[in-house]
């Protein structure tokens, strides 16, 4: 589904689930289309006219939908583009998921009566996505090792084409270009965290920094600090504030 230029880097559209995605500024969650304009408005700052453009489009595609009734993908079923993929827990012994040891914990206590055993024992390491986030999330777990990389076979000159090899065949083309943009958008992710500013704006250089110095300390360090934010530990869903430090 192509997106107008004008504003390709604000949404996606997953044509599959009738989804619409927030890209920017790596937000990489769905969106309710009655509230699209408002979330570019408040968390993007993107322009008015921009807003009402994204609406009218928005608008044309009908999609209706809230976090408790969007369709999920099936679990082992492979990533859905753009959607940020996380580890994450199942319980062993039904359906529930999450991205947080202590809500596993909590679950098998409260509605598996189990207590005292080992996490292995409760639930096992996944890899999750989910469209909302914001205690909104309903995951479902993926398998990133799927790739849909068969092509479909072509028609020898003697053969007539039909109408369902040719939509077989525009739906495979869809399939792999946003494989394709899957993979791109991961890359230029990574790409814009290394490149990290050199000098800190202005509207982030306050007294606090002033006064405690870190930019300029952080910046004479030998150390890695992008590497060592790669061990620290995810924060808990009631760790709010330290999730957005993060």
């Amino acid at each position: 589904m192509e997106i107008p230029s004008s504003f390709c880097d604000l949404v996606h559209v997953n044509p599959e689930y009738k989804v619409v995605v927030c890209i920017a500024n790596r937000c990489r969650k769905a969106v309710v289309p009655a509230s699209l304009r408002d979330h570019l408005r408040r968390i993007h700052k993107t322009p008015l006219e921009t807003r009402q453009e994204v609406a009218r489009f928005i608008a044309g595609l009908n999609f209706n939908y809230d976090h408790s009734t969007v369709k999920l993908p099936p679990d082992g079923s492979a990533p859905q583009p753009v959607i940020a993929v996380g580890d994450g827990f199942q319980c062993r012994r039904c359906s529930f998921k999450s991205s947080s040891k202590k809500v596993m914990r909590v679950h098998g206590n409260e509605d598996h009566h189990i207590k005292r055993v080992n996490n292995e024992e409760l639930f096992r390491s996944v890899r999750l996505q989910t469209w909302f986030r914001d205690s909104r999330e309903r995951y479902w777990v993926v398998d990133e090792n799927q790739r849909v990389d068969s092509i479909p076979e072509t028609n020898s000159d003697d053969d007539e084409p039909t109408r369902d090899t040719i939509e077989r065949s525009d739906s495979q083309l869809l399939l792999e270009r946003l494989k394709r943009e899957y993979r791109q958008y991961d890359a230029d992710e990574e790409q814009r965290r290394l490149q990290l500013p050199r000098k800190v704006p202005l509207t982030e250089n306050d007294s606090w920094l002033h006064f405690t110095k870190w930019n300029g300390v952080l910046s004479a360090l030998k150390h890695d600090i992008r590497k060592t934010y790669h061990f620290t530990r995810k924060p808990e869903e009631t760790e709010i504030e330290l999730e957005r430090v993060l």
